[in-house]
């Protein structure tokens, strides 16, 4: 039996099946088309058996297309928790198609459909690119991630909306401490979200209960020569707070980032944040003040799904046209570093990530109406 990070597949008939999960999609029938494949079978786990359809579409001029349609599997509105579990391993199991897991060259998924927002969007689509990291025996320094299924009681999250300012500060910082002998942060639950309001434009779910922050315009350039400004944020929910990047290149960045903290001390181990390729961290382990490197993490399985789902709910609150943000003229600056950055650009679409539980750098999610 083959295996790949979590996935093992099975020939007679087509099976993919996450064997820490027991998630699977039994093929039962293939369609050959002239340069389209059509794919029937199931999904099932331990409280979903689910008919499923998509499709493969080859051009030998263009990159592979997988195309999945929620239209095509409900006639009427799922549940949030149903379509989320379904769609978490879809999308993960059709990125980790067999067919390319030898090939290293890139190829597309299609979703239609979707909550977003607290409510149900049958158009909604997104475009996911992938390509695996390795071939098979070239991972075996890669750590398998503990899987997360999201319970189908699950409610949709409340939509965001925009907290703006008339003029937007360069640069503005969620208020924390750092715990003594460990140097982690930590905000707890019973304090206030607070330090940036009135400073900067920030997006706040309708709940209260997580926010998106503008937190930094940083001038810079592209290889030397091209003047660009990269923005910062902070995430903040119940459970974690912590700053990302995101840049004109590489868009919203989920690999490392800033400043991870807890609101709850000592925190749950699905909260730990994780080395370069996977492995855990505790969460109480200490960061030691003179190490630079040591306020940098990466996000675990569970929490990178749990802030890409949140972007691409929030990212449309940032409106348009979006704000411009400008460094002081009187900054002195290398001719080649931009000043001007508009606040919400270089989103939703977002990289790095996972597949089949491991670190992936090449995983990207785009939404075309965007």
């Amino acid at each position: 039996m083959r295996r790949y990070g979590w996935f093992e597949y099975e020939q007679e008939p087509l099976r993919i099946r996450n064997y820490l999960t027991g998630q699977q999609l039994v093929v039962s029938s293939i369609t050959e088309e002239p340069n389209v494949t059509a794919y029937a079978g199931r999904y099932s786990d331990r409280e979903i058996d689910q008919p499923v359809r998509f499709s493969i579409h080859h051009n030998s001029q263009k990159a592979t297309e997988i195309r999945f349609d929620y239209r095509e599997l409900f006639s009427e509105p799922p549940p949030y928790g149903h379509w989320r579990r379904i769609d978490d391993f879809f999308v993960d199991a059709l990125l980790c198609w067999p067919e390319y897991l030898d090939q290293m060259r890139m190829f597309f998924l299609h979703t239609t459909g979707g909550w977003r927002g607290g409510v149900w969007q049958p158009q909604f689509r997104r475009q996911f690119s992938s390509r695996k990291s390795g071939k098979p025996d070239q991972l075996t320094n890669y750590i398998i991630a503990e899987p997360y299924v999201l319970p189908l009681e699950t409610p949709a999250p409340p939509a965001w909306r925009i907290i703006d300012v008339d003029t937007s500060a360069t640069e503005a910082s969620l208020k924390f401490e750092l715990l003594p002998n460990s140097n982690v942060p930590y905000l707890s639950r019973n304090s206030p979200v607070e330090g940036f309001q009135g400073l900067v434009p920030f997006l706040e779910r309708n709940d209260q209960a997580a926010y998106i922050i503008f937190s930094k315009l940083q001038p810079s350039s592209h290889r030397g020569e091209d003047p660009e400004t990269l923005l910062y944020y902070t995430y903040v929910d119940q459970d974690i707070f912590f700053r990302f990047r995101s840049h004109p290149w590489y868009k919203l960045e989920l690999g490392s980032c800033v400043d991870y903290g807890f609101r709850e001390f000592p925190p749950r181990r699905e909260l730990w944040t994780t080395k370069p390729l996977g492995e855990l961290v505790p969460g109480d382990e200490p960061r030691p003040v003179e190490n630079v490197l040591s306020k940098f993490s990466y996000l675990s399985y569970p929490v990178w799904l749990r802030v890409l789902h949140a972007l691409g709910d929030a990212w449309p609150a940032w409106g348009a046209p979006r704000k411009k943000i400008e460094i002081d003229k009187q900054v002195e600056l290398p001719s080649t570093h931009g000043r001007i950055g508009f606040i919400g650009d270089y989103g939703p679409t977002t990289t790095l990530g996972f597949s089949a539980g491991m670190k992936n750098s090449w995983f990207e999610v785009r939404y075309p109406d965007a």
